[in-house]
């Protein structure tokens, strides 16, 4: 198996036998189990915060904080938006387990980082600039961590699978094809 190939299970976290299951059109017994893990990364992420927002708001009430309406409303929003945040991807994956399908692209990679600058709270001149990285295959894109995006090689012709409704890619193995010479 190529370096390019292990690379790419290794970040995706795939086995071949999950490769044969997505040509099936399915998806395979490691990916499914490592979707289940993420659900629960989630709950507990969500349900940490969600605490220390909590504490954090009882030790003001207790010690006597007067601003406590304004700041309970805003820290209730905080807990729902939180909550929400948590609730959808929950579900959009467990929509993605109950169908239990893949869908396949195939084609050339594109791979770009988006930059994005924004100003950082309380300063007018100081800005924070935030990559996003994207892998293109086709008319498909998608949005992936830094180190998916750098075990894909420009050009290269790859078989991606995803998840439908996430738009989660959860295996790709590269085709036999050399990368296209650059233009110019």
């Amino acid at each position: 198996m190529s370096e390019q190939r292990q690379a790419l299970q290794r970040v995706l976290g795939f086995q071949p036998e999950d490769l044969d299951a997505n040509r099936s059109g399915q998806l395979g017994p490691r990916q499914r189990a490592k979707i289940e893990t993420t659900k629960k990364q989630y709950l507990i992420g969500g349900g940490f915060f969600g605490i220390v927002l909590l504490i954090f708001f009882v030790f003001l009430v207790r010690d006597g904080f007067t601003g406590w309406p304004i700041f309970g409303m805003c820290l209730g929003t905080m807990l729902l938006l939180l909550v929400g945040a948590v609730w959808l991807q929950i579900t959009v994956l467990n929509a993605d387990l109950a169908v239990g399908s893949v869908e396949c692209v195939t084609g050339p990679v594109e791979r770009t980082i988006r930059r994005t600058r924004t100003r950082r709270a309380g300063s007018s001149h100081s800005t924070r600039t935030t990559r996003h990285y994207y892998v293109r295959v086709g008319e498909k894109s998608f949005k992936v961590l830094p180190q998916v995006y750098n075990a894909f090689e420009d050009g290269r012709a790859y078989e991606v699978f995803f998840l439908p409704k996430s738009n989660a890619i959860v295996g790709a193995d590269m085709l036999d094809q050399a990368p296209a010479p650059p233009e110019g």
